[in-house]
């Protein structure tokens, strides 16, 4: 076998749409058909590291955090006719100039955007698709961490298998809780029967896999389409540039004044195509098209010097086009080491993520969906306490649970944060319908050894502001600030839902500025402060008891009370994010304590998190 790989590596790897394999020696079959079901890290004999890189670069475009992240290198002979429309001897006269020479070592390049709240991949790697040097994105986000089950939308600039392939591993979603959006020329022409029967390998072989790769996202409505430019968030559009594929897109990406273009597979050979950009590959669909379109983005993104990304240009496959007579000049980006020691600057999710502690809390909650026991090995089985009153306490508790869930059980940890030993936990879930829960883990030890939480159905529509029950940002910031945070916010609650001293309202907000998630609620502190004063002018203020425990990190403070709310004794659980200050926004969820079990189980479901039940709907008057 490794004589195999040593040979495949040295002779036939070309692209598939950038990385694909030789007809004459595939025939109908796959690399991953041929060699393994599952390729690993280790790498072939041939190849020139024994230890992977570290795989990505951090960037910021405006506020907007950008990492690119790198799936891996693979070996790509590209002077056996696979360029199209080179003069003679303009390739080896190339690469000679660039100080390369064939096989070149072509990078496949995915990038991670932090927006709104939401974990963007622009394209997902290429799995087992293109041999053992590749396949590295799951490992590469986790290593700036984030989990793949993180991930909420992936954008692919097209579906070729070396950006759709790592959609899938085997038979199990590698993202399971994304929603994949892809150009619906794309998905039309890949899924069309007619045209995969007519196809020639290696096409032949790229339409199979996406039956394999994309469409178990398609079957679980996970899979999104778009018809040309489209806006999806503010500060991310598509920009459609037919080409190279049927509905190949460029993605967008502007904030603050600065832009970066996601590319895909504008440039296959960098050491060529900018140099001469009439220069096609065999897998282009229309190379007379790919090319105008490759020249009329060097030349807009020279002309306003933009940033552009590629996914095969050498990682990190960032960097700017400089126009110079008849040709362009390939500028990297410059790099960059300037955060400060003490307060690092981290890419989406790895605040949330940066111990073991917060490692080991979200693989636990994922472990409700993928059933896999090894998190379990996190509780200390002999002290663990658990304070849901459906759960039984201790470690068989738990594994009771897991045999009750229904098998299409989804987990979606939103945000993380860290006080001391207490971790909270902020996640989306799907059993018997979609609920927003939080969950305070206590280590000690290094071990889990007690664990609250709390529920609330999710509604089906935003709020009327157009926020959801777990959008917006999810890095802390301020760390230094976090004792300062938690008092503030402890004295609002007291002020505000203990001592119902609303006079004190105004003193904790900047003016109108306020982004309230809360389903039935609005944007804004007055908003808050109306509803507030309503319901005590008709003698049903909305009163906390006590307030137990308030926990946080940086800039998030989470509060954990208890009072009354319509009548019944109920748990409060509030989520606030505090700037310059001042709270600026909030998320909450509210449950009913079962009155049945408060003397059975002191210690109730009041220590579960919540996010802020004093925003939940005030009841009418009689």
């Amino acid at each position: 076998m490794g004589k195999i790989i040593s040979f495949l590596r040295r002779s036939t790897f070309v692209l598939i749409a950038g990385l694909a394999f030789s007809n004459s020696l595939f025939s109908n079959a796959s690399f991953a058909q041929t060699v393994t079901a599952k390729s690993t890290v280790s790498l072939s004999k041939n190849s020139k590291l024994v230890q992977s890189q570290a795989g990505f670069y951090r960037m910021t475009i405006g506020d907007i955090n950008v990492t690119a992240l790198s799936d891996g290198t693979v070996g790509l002979q590209i002077l056996d006719g696979l360029l199209l429309n080179a003069k003679s001897g303009e390739v080896e006269k190339l690469l000679d100039y660039n100080c390369q020479k064939s096989p070149i070592d072509a990078s496949i390049n995915a990038f991670l955007v932090q927006l709104n709240g939401k974990l963007i991949l622009i394209d997902a790697g290429s799995a087992e698709l293109v041999g053992p040097t590749a396949n590295k994105l799951p490992d590469t986000l986790r290593s700036v961490g984030v989990q793949p089950e993180q991930i909420t939308d992936i954008f692919l600039t097209h579906i070729h298998p070396d950006h759709s392939g790592g959609l899938m591993e085997g038979d199990k979603k590698v993202f399971p809780n994304a929603i994949v959006h892809v150009d619906k020329r794309e998905v039309d022409y890949w899924f069309d029967k007619a045209i995969a029967e007519k196809a020639a390998e290696p096409l032949k072989t790229f339409f199979s896999q996406v039956d394999t790769k994309v469409k178990p996202y398609r079957d679980s409505g996970q899979l999104k389409t778009f018809e040309g430019a489209t806006q999806f968030f503010p500060g991310l559009r598509s920009q459609p540039t037919y080409g190279h594929t049927p509905g190949h897109s460029l993605y967008v990406l502007e904030s603050g004044g600065e832009k970066l273009v996601f590319c895909g597979d504008l440039v296959h050979v960098d050491a060529v195509q900018f140099d001469d950009p009439s220069v096609c590959i065999k897998f282009d669909s229309d190379p007379e098209k790919a090319a105008e379109q490759r020249k009329k983005t060097f030349a807009d993104a020279a002309k306003n010097r933009y940033l552009l990304a590629f996914a095969h240009v050498s990682f990190p496959g960032v960097g700017h086009v400089r126009k110079e007579g008849d040709h362009y000049r390939w500028i990297p980006v410059e790099y960059m080491n300037d955060a400060l020691k003490q307060q690092p600057q981290q890419s989406q999710g790895e605040s949330n993520v940066q111990t073991n502690e917060k490692q080991e809390a979200i693989s636990l909650l994922q472990s409700l969906q993928t059933t896999d026991p090894k998190p379990l090995d996190y509780i200390n089985p002999n002290k663990y306490i658990q304070h849901n009153l459906n759960v039984a306490t201790g470690l068989q508790g738990l594994k009771e649970l897991f045999s009750r869930l229904p098998p299409n059980t989804k987990v979606n940890t939103v945000r993380v944060f860290q006080d001391g030993p207490f971790l909270f936990a902020h996640t989306k879930y799907d059993f018997f319908g979609p609920k927003v829960g939080f969950d305070i883990f206590r280590f000690e030890d290094g071990k889990i050894v007690e664990h609250w939480d709390n529920l609330q159905e999710t509604p089906k529509q935003p709020n009327p502001s157009g926020h959801t029950m777990t959008d917006g940002p999810i890095k802390a910031t301020d760390v230094e600030k976090t004792d300062a945070n938690k008092q503030l916010v402890r004295d609002f609650v007291e002020h505000i839902f203990v001592d119902v001293d609303l006079d004190k309202f105004s003193n904790y907000f900047d003016g109108n500025k306020y982004i309230q998630h809360n389903p039935h609620r609005t944007d804004g502190a007055p908003a808050l402060g109306d509803k507030l004063r309503e319901a005590a002018r008709h003698g049903r203020p909305l009163k906390f008891d006590k307030i137990h425990r308030v926990l946080g990190e940086g800039n998030f403070v989470l509060t954990v009370s208890e009072g009354q709310f319509a009548g019944k004794h109920t748990s409060f659980y509030d989520l606030w994010r505090v700037e310059n200050g001042k709270i600026a926004e909030h998320w909450d969820t509210v449950e009913a304590i079962p009155e049945k079990r408060r003397v059975e189980k002191q210690q109730w479901k009041i220590l579960r998190i919540c996010v802020f039940a004093s925003e939940s709907p005030i009841p009418a008057a009689n």
